[in-house]
């Protein structure tokens, strides 16, 4: 082999990897952070709870919007969000190759829901902006209609959902039901708002289809 063509597989594989941690990178950023918050929170008895945990309608609580995904409750409780933040986060990083836009989306749309509408108690946990992950890959799956589109969103329906699905219903002690629903709600909304040109032209071809099958 020349050494032109060695130089040109490693510029291949640089490209491969320097891509790998843009893509893959803000996930892996946020998790670590997660874990230096709870780490601090943990050592302080998990005061930051109760001063950036979401309070819904209350004005104190506002603030956990934009703090709630980061704060957990105590060790297993980051644990388990830690394992499905990094599947179903890296899942949406590659397939939206914008993983910055739709995480901002859900955190922030699923937590202002919560504010409004969620049960009263103080809410923590990363878990629903994971909803949010998991709706966000079923929705974009059966609106892009990619191979690798579909088959993520094959293994959320398969792995994820069926486990996930008791995480919506009430009545489950130190769950945050709510959290959970509206945060696969946001989940929804990103995903129809990023393909919603994408939709838009097959609704104009599948018109142009009919026309032409009438005329």
């Amino acid at each position: 082999m020349s050494a032109t063509e060695n130089d040109s597989w490693s510029s291949i594989g640089r490209d491969a990897r320097d891509s790998l941690v843009r893509t893959l990178g803000p996930v892996v950023v946020l998790l670590a952070a997660m874990w230096a918050i709870h780490l601090v929170n943990a050592l302080g008895g998990h005061w930051l709870n109760d001063l950036l945990g979401l309070q819904p309608r209350s004005l104190s609580g506002l603030l956990g919007i934009l703090f709630m995904p980061l704060l957990h409750g105590g060790w297993m409780h980051l644990i388990s969000n830690s394992i499905s933040w990094l599947i179903l986060g890296s899942m949406t990083a590659i397939i939206s190759r914008d993983f910055t836009r739709v995480t901002a989306g859900i955190w922030l749309f699923g937590g202002a829901l919560l504010w409004v509408g969620g049960t009263s108690s103080t809410h923590v946990g990363a878990s629903g902006v994971i909803y949010g992950f998991a709706s966000f890959l079923l929705v974009y799956g059966w609106a892009k209609r990619r191979p690798l589109a579909i088959l993520f969103a094959a293994v959320v329906a398969v792995f994820h959902a069926v486990a996930m699905l008791p995480g919506l219903l009430p009545g489950q002690p130190d769950v945050s039901w709510t959290g959970h629903l509206f945060g696969a709600c946001a989940g929804v909304v990103v995903a129809l708002w990023l393909t919603r040109t994408l939709r838009a032209q097959r609704q104009v071809r599948k018109a142009e289809r009919a026309r032409r099958r009438l005329g």
